[in-house]
């Protein structure tokens, strides 16, 4: 057996392996702890970790949750288990990891760190309406984050409205969807640089009406659909990095993406300075 390690360590062979976990080592990894596996697993979206749900032989699936190597030390991990244990024995809902016959939590299978959950289903809240949801959640003493495509709801029960503008920037504003749309700015024109003296012979022949070439004109007509062109690839993007499944691609391919949505974001605004420019050319 080859034990060589990379020319970065242990640390670069624990991430490769992250990245080519599949469907054996998931199982093998769940019947070191004595289950059996029926052969069923199924990926569940996750942001950071990799989780799938694993099938039994004997008794319901289990949840198996994949560290990602380099985030979270051992004792981070345990900590957050620790802490969702306590909060299930004060029947507060949330989901603790399963211990094994030694009471742990936290499982090594070669480079792979998990833990195993009980499946648990999620339920919709037992309200008669949506105003009744809006009124316990106006009320509500606290800070809650919320994310809804009802864009009623958010104007009617959000106080203030966290928007990604791009180029790594979250913008906060007052109120829901529709207040922020009234509130957002437009692209903002550079300061023009300050004019160089212009001698007198170049200020009298530059007097008179200012007037688009014939190429500038083209440049300008044809600036509305290079608008429109850019404006679908960022909202195709911005989508894109919205599906959960999105982060648990190869890190190349994540940082390339948002290498790409930066070169948009840049783009764009580039070209709305640009009409800017143009259309100001013509005004008298």
């Amino acid at each position: 057996m080859n034990t060589e390690h990379s020319p970065d360590g242990p640390a670069n062979d624990e991430a490769q392996a992250y990245r080519d976990l599949g469907p054996d080592q998931i199982l093998n990894a769940v019947e070191s702890l004595g289950l059996r596996c029926d052969g069923r697993f199924l990926a569940l979206n996750s942001y950071e970790n990799r989780v799938y749900q694993v099938g039994l032989t004997d008794g319901s699936p289990v949840v198996a949750k994949f560290y990602r190597p380099g985030r979270w030390s051992d004792e981070a991990i345990l900590e957050e288990h620790t802490f969702s244990q306590a909060l299930a024995d004060l029947e507060i809902p949330v989901v603790p990891p399963e211990k094994d016959e030694h009471g742990r939590t936290l499982h090594r299978h070669g480079p792979f760190r998990y833990a195993l959950y009980p499946r648990r289903g999620g339920r919709a809240p037992d309200l008669e309406t949506l105003e009744l949801l809006e009124e316990l959640l106006l009320n509500y003493q606290g800070t809650l984050l919320l994310v809804s495509h009802d864009r009623a709801f958010l104007n009617n029960v959000v106080t203030s409205t966290l928007v990604f503008e791009g180029a790594g920037q979250i913008g906060e504003y007052v109120g829901g969807y529709d207040d922020w749309l009234r509130q957002r700015r437009p692209p903002q024109s550079p300061k023009p640089a300050p004019a160089s003296p212009v001698p007198p012979k170049a200020r009298r022949a530059s007097s008179g009406p200012r007037k688009l070439g014939y190429a500038q004109q083209r440049e300008l007509a044809s600036l509305p659909q290079r608008i429109e062109t850019l404006e679908k690839a960022q909202a195709e993007l911005h989508e894109s990095m919205a599906d959960p499944a999105f982060y648990q691609q190869d890190g190349a391919i994540i940082a390339a993406t948002k290498a790409r949505l930066s070169t948009l974001d840049q783009e764009l605004e580039k070209t709305y300075r640009r009409w800017e420019e143009l259309e100001a050319t013509l005004e008298p």
